[in-house]
């Protein structure tokens, strides 16, 4: 018998150890079949070849696979390791049933992780997938003839699997009526499991109570290894290291403070209130505050560490209620963005704020491995509510909430337009809809008044 066939023969063997994955002590077949399938043993060139042949197709399909591409992304430094303990949870916690979102999210935060971008479907999408659903289930009606011919008995079976095995018998290259090979029991034991209940997510918002579904299979442990170096592997050129991170943050915090250290915060209220009035502006919403930056440069640290928004070049900072603009300026240097942009009411401010904006453009001291030559730094002397460029080009959303009560709704109703995977930073207050915006983090910072809340939301849906 060739090395190929044995490892064909292992793998339905083990198969048929435990043809309902999940339960109880049939596991250790499943493991025994995938463990054939995908990474054969020691020496067995058929093994290996299946296992090169899964390297290729393994993000094909919808998994346990597909969820740790999409953590892999927003959290690059977890160790393969790592992922097989949080595979295991998984996969005990979905029992190869379709899930909704919501129980993930659940799952997540326990695990101390962010939530992957883009989980809650959109509308168009559900219905995508229940279309799909119901083709499904009338070419699995129409092959049901040929299936029984096939396995001597009624089980449910893909069109395109239906059709291999037609092509088999043509070119003679199939196996025996009747004999089946690992990955058709591996395929059939899947599509059986196609028909169990599908849980709704109210938080995807679709209607009449249907959510879109996503399907997981469950994965081995030399499967997630195998995938979790790949990744790692394609990862790890772009990713930022630890002490390359703490150096910019480091420089950022010196050069912040050296550039604003003729602009102390009691002289910047004492600007903002002379403009006050001037201008009859002294309602609460515009009083002068900062946030401590060495507390906003470790959430820019943290982001740039986990999202994945965050670890490509590119994107928006916008600050609402930037002051001087001093996060602006701290944003800059730690990320390759796009623009940079902060929007101010107070013309003084804003006015203050630019020499210091022109110096740093000018010496750029000391560079920073993140800082772009070409980036664009501006402020804006504008009323947030009005200025519509960060609800079209905005990544990151930086938000002071001292707003009154009805600009809080106002920049809500607007953030609701942002692009999905967008993040915003709000300080006291959500300035975000949680409805379409996933909760990330809380995180307790310094200001000038005291301690706050900074909350760190993503966009979901749109």
């Amino acid at each position: 018998m060739g090395a190929g066939a044995s490892a064909k023969k292992r793998g339905a063997e083990g198969k048929l150890k435990g043809v309902v994955r999940g339960k109880g002590d049939k596991k250790a077949g499943v493991a025994e079949s995938k463990r054939s399938a995908v990474v054969g043993t020691p020496g067995d060139a058929g093994g290996g070849q299946k296992g090169a042949q899964s390297e290729e197709t393994s993000e094909a399909f919808e998994g346990v696979e597909d969820v740790l591409c999409r953590l892999a992304q927003t959290h690059p430094t977890q160790t393969p390791e790592r992922w097989e303990l949080i595979t295991q949870k998984l996969n005990r916690a979905m029992r190869n049933k379709k899930i909704s979102a919501q129980p993930m999210k659940d799952i997540f935060a326990k695990e101390g992780l962010c939530i992957p971008q883009c989980w809650v479907a959109e509308k168009a999408q559900a219905e995508k997938d229940r279309a799909l659903a119901r083709a499904q289930k009338a070419a699995e009606k129409k092959e049901g003839a040929l299936g029984r011919i096939l396995f001597g008995k009624k089980k449910k079976k893909t069109a395109a699997a239906a059709v291999a095995g037609s092509d088999r018998k043509k070119t003679g290259e199939g196996q025996a009526v009747g004999e089946v090979t690992a990955d058709e029991a591996n395929e059939t034991d899947t599509e059986t499991e196609s028909d169990e209940n599908v849980a709704d997510d109210p938080a995807a918002g679709t209607e009449g109570g249907q959510a879109s579904v996503y399907k997981y299979k469950a994965l081995s442990k030399y499967e997630v290894f195998s995938f979790m170096r790949r990744v790692h592997d394609r990862a790890g050129a772009a990713m930022i290291s630890t002490e390359e991170a703490v150096e910019d943050m480091r420089k950022a915090k010196k050069m912040v403070d050296t550039l604003y250290e003729h602009l102390p915060v009691q002289t910047l209220k004492e600007i903002s209130q002379q403009n006050r009035i001037n201008a009859s502006l002294m309602q609460d919403s515009v009083a002068y505050g900062e946030i401590d930056i060495s507390h906003f440069l470790k959430v820019m640290v943290k982001l740039k560490r986990i999202h994945g928004n965050m670890m490509s070049v590119g994107g928006s900072f916008w600050d609402l209620g930037s002051g001087v603009g001093k996060c602006v300026i701290a944003a800059a240097m730690m990320h390759n963005w796009e623009s940079c942009y902060g929007v101010e009411c107070l013309e003084d401010l804003r006015a203050a704020a630019r020499p210091t904006l022109e110096r740093w453009r000018k010496e750029e001291v000391p560079k920073l491995h993140s800082v772009k030559a070409n980036i664009r730094v501006d402020f804006i002397n504008a009323d947030a509510m009005k200025q519509k460029g960060w609800v079209a080009e905005a990544t990151l959303l930086f938000v002071h909430t001292n707003f009154s009560a009805k600009d809080i709704i106002e920049i809500k109703t607007k953030a609701d337009g942002m692009k999905i995977g967008a993040i915003a930073l709000s300080v006291s207050l959500a300035a975000v809809n949680e409805d379409k915006w996933g909760l990330l983090a809380v995180e307790q910072i310094k200001t000038s008044w005291g301690s706050a809340n900074l909350y760190i939301h993503e966009k979901l849906a749109a």
